[in-house]
């Protein structure tokens, strides 16, 4: 009796490790530097759960720190050769739940010029 216990209890708790679903792994971003204005955009729409979303973005050069709330955030102070750090605080709500996802890059921004 107690192996069949332990059998579906081990059983039972591998079926609800599966159904664990991290949805931070489905949030990426996008980096681009039109003209000068160096800027990031977070994707989301992978994640079909969530009712509302907010984002602090924190980009980090070797002497200032920039921040923004936008899903789209533009940096005009960051140049095409900064070494910069690009963080993200990423809250997903749904009704039941907030989801916190949290990323940081570091960044080379160093640009050619192929002509």
């Amino acid at each position: 009796m107690k192996r069949i216990l332990l059998t579906l209890a081990l059983g039972l708790g591998l079926l609800t490790a599966n159904a664990q679903i991290n949805w931070c792994d489905s949030v990426s971003y996008i980096i681009g530097s039109p003209d000068s204005t160096f800027n990031v955009s977070i994707e989301i729409d992978a994640i079909p759960v969530w009712d509302d979303a907010s984002i602090i973005w924190s980009v980090y050069n070797t002497s200032q720190c920039y921040s923004d709330t936008n899903p789209t955030a533009h940096f005009q102070m960051i140049q095409p050769t900064d070494t910069i750090k690009v963080c993200y605080d990423l809250y997903l709500y749904t009704t039941v739940d907030t989801i916190l996802c949290q990323a940081c890059d570091s960044l080379n921004m160093y640009h050619h010029d192929n002509r």
